[in-house]
């Protein structure tokens, strides 16, 4: 499924992709609210500051932000989401910014731990991950190898399998691993899910928000392979259950017509019997006179339900009688 999902589809659960999922913001309606799909309240709900505007996105609509005061917050998101547990998420996004720009953080103040997946933070145009105590002196930290702000849309991402090594961590660009480099890896920072934020690390007073557009976010609680991102680029809703779609399909009523008829005589078997007349010929016989009638009838549009019967009318009375045994 590359066609983004309607607000009213749901999560399908039993996919594997789905497996940890703790976020999915498709920015798919109008509306400021990003909510929650249907029938799966473990995807909490976004909020928006300032107005983030609907665009076109790479997959239907999208939201734009304005790099000031525009993103969405959860404040505590309960996600499970803590230094040292394996998580990962995927976005894509469409920028042209050179300075630092988040996109995902739980990272409020800068006095206390937390962490942000950002673009630009160690190199411009280039996507990172950092988790840090609340002075930086404890800090793991990667940035890719490849920029992504050339105004063109892709897919970015990271994994974390968890521990306090750096090394950790992958960063993806459109499906592959971006080969990253390790900026710090001197320590497990103890985190604070102080508030979960959304194209915005909120904090101080130089909050990193992010500017031009985002199509989707998505979030798990665990670590994604390499052939998972792999699937998310080339079916990026895979996880979604379809919609159904209802066809009416036009369809001319049945007819049957009759072709032909013809009589026999009823001295042999339904083969062998001979004919009495040529075929559609009138025939005029005696009262206890024992004859067949073969009719030839054309069907359309196959209807197997028709119930055919062969009806008489006496000359000079106009109606017509149904034909029976006794008579």
């Amino acid at each position: 499924m590359r066609m983004k999902p309607l607000p009213c589809q749901e999560l399908d659960r039993s996919h594997p992709i789905a497996q940890g999922m703790v976020g999915c913001w498709l920015f798919n309606s109008a509306g400021q609210i990003i909510r929650n799909l249907v029938g799966d309240s473990i995807i909490p709900v976004a909020t928006p500051n300032g107005s983030p505007l609907v665009c076109a996105g790479k997959f239907g609509i999208g939201k734009s932000f304005d790099g000031s005061n525009d993103y969405y917050h959860m404040g505590v998101s309960n996600l499970g989401l803590n230094d040292g547990t394996p998580c990962a998420g995927v976005a894509w996004i469409n920028t042209t910014a050179t300075n630092e720009k988040s996109i995902v953080s739980n990272w409020t103040a800068v006095v206390s731990p937390g962490w942000q997946w950002t673009l630009g933070t160690q190199t411009s145009g280039k996507p990172s991950i950092l988790f840090a105590d609340n002075q930086g002196s404890a800090t793991r930290h990667m940035y890719g190898t490849t920029v992504v702000n050339d105004n063109q849309w892709h897919q970015t991402g990271f994994t974390y399998s968890g521990g306090a090594d750096a090394n950790n961590f992958k960063i993806i660009k459109d499906g592959r691993d971006d080969a990253g480099t390790v900026a710090s890896n001197n320590g497990l920072p103890t985190s604070v899910d102080s508030g979960f934020q959304l194209a915005s690390r909120d904090y101080g007073p130089a909050p990193t928000r992010w500017q031009d557009r985002i199509d989707h976010i998505l979030f798990w609680n665990r670590d994604l392979t390499l052939d998972e991102f792999a699937q998310l680029q080339v079916e990026p809703f895979c996880f979604i259950k379809p919609r159904i779609r209802y066809f009416l399909v036009a369809q001319t009523a049945p007819t049957t017509e009759q072709e032909g008829y013809r009589f026999r005589n009823d001295d042999g078997s339904e083969t062998t019997a001979t004919w009495f007349a040529a075929q559609d010929t009138n025939i005029s016989t005696g009262k206890l006179t024992t004859k067949r009638l073969r009719v030839l009838t054309n069907a359309t549009n196959d209807p197997p339900s028709q119930q055919l019967k062969l009806q008489y009318r006496k000359v000079g009375n106009a109606d017509w009688r149904d034909l029976k045994l006794q008579e």
